[in-house]
């Protein structure tokens, strides 16, 4: 049986994942302002098919492509490490790709909302500070983030300026775009609930915030890529 190489191009990730991103926000965009604006309507076709587009919601389509992005960066980062000569470096990528592997399972099975359920039962927290999950998430992002600051600090200079960047647009789409999303449920309820403009406030946010996620963990892939194939050359893929 004939071995093929798969070349796997870390521009064409980056391109082909960008588009993959962009038709999401657009269907996402689509069937939300549909499910708003004729929710009285019980056989819109909508009804059958929002949630799979809905990037706010869990176990679909969405969620689904995210958590095998999230995936990809703790592949990528273990592969980095197994490839790492130096034992200090090959400490950094496999702790860095066990973390990933966490918040993709946590982007699959929604841990971060029990956590949310538990804080909500036991402190009653509201405003800011309604989605009470970015509290212990935010604190273990700062910890990471000084942890693995000299280590990342290390990449070539575009790789390091690109993991950084992707890291801010992370964390400012699921954490501090999270707290306004929060603060305005905290404030009206449920967003089915909410006024029209209450609704399209809320709708920009999470939007926002969701779009700022998916974008952010591709910049870090490609970041990622674009260092192996630096330091290794071209990856390459055998299939039979």
């Amino acid at each position: 049986m004939a071995v093929r190489n798969l070349e796997i191009n870390s521009k064409d990730f980056l391109k082909f994942n960008f588009l993959t991103i962009i038709s999401l926000i657009i269907l996402h965009i689509i069937f939300q302002i549909c499910n708003y604006f004729f929710n009285n309507i019980t056989y819109f076709p909508d009804k059958q098919i929002y949630h799979l587009f809905n990037l706010d919601a869990e176990r679909n389509i969405a969620t689904a492509y995210a958590a095998t992005m999230i995936f990809v960066s703790s592949l990528i980062l273990y592969i980095s490490g197994f490839l790492e000569e130096l034992k200090k470096n090959k400490f950094y990528y496999n702790f860095l790709s066990g973390i990933f592997f966490f918040i993709g399972w946590d982007e699959l099975f929604s841990i971060h909302e029990s956590i949310l359920l538990f804080l909500q039962n036991e402190y009653k927290f509201s405003g800011f500070l309604y989605h009470a999950w970015v509290i212990p998430y935010g604190a273990l992002t700062f910890f990471v983030a000084v942890f693995f600051y000299r280590f990342v600090y290390k990449f070539p200079r575009k790789i390091k300026n690109l993991i950084f960047f992707s890291g801010f647009i992370f964390v400012l789409g699921e954490l501090i775009f999270e707290t306004f999303s929060g603060k305005l449920v905290s404030l009206y309820g449920d967003p089915s609930l909410m006024t029209k403009p209450q609704f399209l406030l809320h709708f920009s946010f999470i939007t926002i915030e969701e779009s700022l996620g998916l974008i952010g963990i591709l910049i870090f892939n490609f970041a990622l890529l674009k260092n192996l194939q630096i330091k290794f050359g071209k990856i390459k893929i055998q299939t039979s």
